[in-house]
């Protein structure tokens, strides 16, 4: 089924369609968006850009793929903080360089000549550090690397050196290269570089320090740390229930990556505000691809469509549930049916990249497209929508 039909193929059974990547759309009014600092992201040109606070990053102002620039939908982040200090600039003084000489001179991921630097080792095993004082928690380190000249090794850190992480930029475009260190438990954080041989170069920009479980979108800061606050995307309130009233059978169907495989995500869900009553589609921390529905406490519905091994590309899922009916469907392929679940009573809300539970389990990543059925598909549309 191609686009042109999917999911819109019959408006009197559709009660939601979003396409985020379609920049001639503006955001269904009934989406509540909040965002409470501003944040960054890539243009249709590859450039790194700023967008204000409550601004979404979705239809035109979506996020694209820097290199490929493929459309990638809405952005949906959990709170983030980069800890590291001058994080373009590395000739400032928190960056401490022993054999190494940075110089600003070079056009950074936003296209601004002298926005970012050149490394330059000045004998073998050179290092350029920062330090920064902070509690224990587990972090990422990350930063744009373009090797100039040279073939020796490259590393990471962010313990000071007792491990590093050895990178391989290559001499291709800066913003299609983000490295990280290896993520680790690690307290009062010390990261940085170390360059193998005297006389190799490389371009570096946006190092990235923060509490998470991998990369998230780049957090410009200079004299002080930044935080890049959560985007919630929602529908409550008079316009889920004009949406959902007298639905007594539903299909959600999404389109989402997940980049990152060490943490469970939300593509969306359905929930109350409590733990003891939603329907959602999952990836989960083991590479699995779930649909669960749970009423009263009790889960009436959970499915692992794909049981490990997911790569980080973007995969449509779908999910019907009907009175004593649930069934899953994932790249064209549907789940075993549940006879024993059913739209849980009392929902109050429906999300995107955020469990509608709780303000945990986000996505960290993109959603192209999000629709809803006021129908209990049946397994030949599940595959087709999904295939």
């Amino acid at each position: 089924m191609n686009y042109g039909l999917l999911p819109r193929f019959n408006d009197r059974l559709t009660l939601l369609y979003s396409d985020f990547t379609d920049v001639t759309k503006k955001l269904d009014a009934r989406w509540t968006f909040t965002r409470t600092s501003d944040a960054n992201r890539f243009n249709d040109s590859g450039l790194l850009v700023n967008v204000a606070s409550g601004v979404p990053r979705v239809h035109e102002d979506q996020d694209y793929d820097p290199v490929t620039l493929e459309p990638l939908g809405f952005y949906c982040e959990d709170q983030a903080t980069n800890a590291a200090l001058w994080c373009r600039d590395f000739t400032n003084p928190v960056w401490v360089a022993t054999n190494i000489t940075p110089v600003k001179n070079v056009t950074g991921l936003d296209g601004v000549v002298n926005s970012a630097c050149t490394l330059t080792a000045t004998a073998d095993g050179g290092t350029i550090l920062q330090s920064v004082t902070s509690a224990s928690t587990s972090r990422t380190s990350s930063c744009y690397v373009r090797r100039k000249t040279g073939n020796g090794t490259i590393e990471m850190t962010q313990n000071g050196g007792a491990t590093w992480t050895v990178i391989n930029p290559t001499t291709g475009p800066l913003k299609g290269q983000r490295f990280q260190a290896a993520t680790a438990t690690v307290a009062n954080p010390q990261f940085g570089f170390r360059m193998g041989t005297s006389g190799d170069e490389i371009e570096v920009d946006v190092f990235q320090c923060e509490a998470s479980a991998g990369p998230t979108s780049p957090i410009i800061t200079t004299t002080a740390s930044k935080a890049r606050n959560a985007d919630d995307l929602v529908i409550v309130g008079t316009p889920y229930t004009a949406m959902m009233t007298g639905v007594t059978d539903i299909t959600m169907f999404a389109e989402a990556r997940k980049s990152n495989s060490l943490a469970t995500a939300t593509v969306c869900s359905f929930g109350d505000g409590t733990s003891s009553n939603y329907m959602r589609l999952l990836f989960n921390y083991l590479g699995a691809i779930t649909v669960d529905v749970r009423a009263s406490g009790v889960n009436t519905m959970s499915s692992n469509l794909l049981a490990t091994g997911y790569a980080g590309d973007f995969i449509k899922v779908a999910l019907r549930v009907s009175p004593n009916y649930g069934q899953g469907a994932y790249n064209g392929t549907a789940g075993g049916v549940d006879t024993s679940t059913g739209i849980p009573a009392g929902l109050t809300s429906f999300r995107v990249g955020r469990s509608a539970a709780s303000s945990t389990l986000r996505l960290n990543d993109r959603i192209k497209r999000v629709a809803l059925y006021r129908s209990g598909l049946p397994e030949t549309l599940l595959n087709s929508m999904t295939g």
